[in-house]
């Protein structure tokens, strides 16, 4: 028994600096007993605390792909028209399965795309042909109402 307690305050010792070498040469066995199972609870918390993390993370991976795959599920569903509107073809989807990009990224770069040029998709020919038409209109109303 006095090994066990000798190892209890050893342990107390090398983790707290505290132990055997302090008291005058009388040991407190009952005191190093339970400085020793602090030590052992606060150990065990933290391993179980980490083994929870561990699974916590891989549930949140887990997820995460799922919905991934939800998503490029229902992405593959999409005809090319659909796919044009939103910014992707087909060869993004099979690079997102592939794992050559993400769907964040594809996002990324279609609204950068979108905020450097946002015109790209607006037929500018047609929209200055009408701003034509409706200053000419607009010159002919008030042309009018002036000589009236």
């Amino acid at each position: 028994m006095k090994h066990f307690q000798f190892a209890i305050a050893s342990i107390i010792d090398a983790n707290t600096g505290i132990g055997l070498a302090q008291g005058g040469g009388n040991i407190d066995y009952r005191d190093a007993e339970l400085r020793s199972r602090a030590i052992r609870s606060k150990s065990i918390r933290a391993f179980f605390g980490a083994i929870g993390a561990a699974v916590r993370d891989t549930l949140a991976d887990y997820r995460e792909r799922a919905r991934q795959r939800r998503a490029i599920e229902e992405l593959s569903h999409l005809n090319d028209h659909y796919l044009n509107d939103i910014g992707l073809t087909r060869g993004d989807i099979t690079a997102v399965k592939l794992g050559q990009t993400s769907l964040e990224i594809l996002d990324l770069d279609r609204r950068a795309r979108l905020a450097v040029a946002p015109l790209d998709f607006v037929d500018t020919d047609r929209v200055d042909d009408a701003t034509r038409e409706a200053e000419a209109v607009n010159e002919a109303a008030y042309g009018k109402a002036r000589s009236a």
